[in-house]
């Protein structure tokens, strides 16, 4: 499993910044709900990819980032419906990323959901 949850803290990672510069880019179009769902969704990513699995035998650390997944994937849902409702026509290329980037959350905290813990 650790090469596993390795790829995914690269990419929640690399796709949390990449949310977090799209809303920087675009925040001035932005509907407030919107752009407080990709600060989110970014900054849960970005801290979520920093926590090693060697951490995860923590049940306080496996909270938090089940936490983390939890409220970042939400936020990526929202956007995604979002998207879907966008009156110029839906990109799916930025729906795909979207889809993809909860995935990836969602994957983190089922691998953290069953870590086992720490044996006292």
């Amino acid at each position: 499993m650790s090469g596993i949850y390795g790829v995914l803290r690269v990419f929640v990672g690399f796709f949390g910044f990449i949310a977090l510069g799209g809303i920087i880019w675009f925040a001035s179009s932005l509907a407030s709900a919107i752009a407080l769902a990709g600060v989110l969704l970014g900054l849960t990513s970005l801290v979520a990819a920093f926590i090693p699995q060697r951490k995860l035998s923590s049940g306080k650390t496996r909270r938090t980032l089940v936490t983390l997944c939890v409220v970042g994937a939400g936020a990526g849902l929202v956007l995604v419906a979002d998207n879907f409702s966008a009156s110029g026509g839906i990109e799916w290329d930025v729906v795909a990323i979207n889809v993809l980037h909860v995935a990836a959350l969602a994957t983190m905290a089922v691998i953290a959901l069953r870590r086992p813990p720490a044996s006292t």
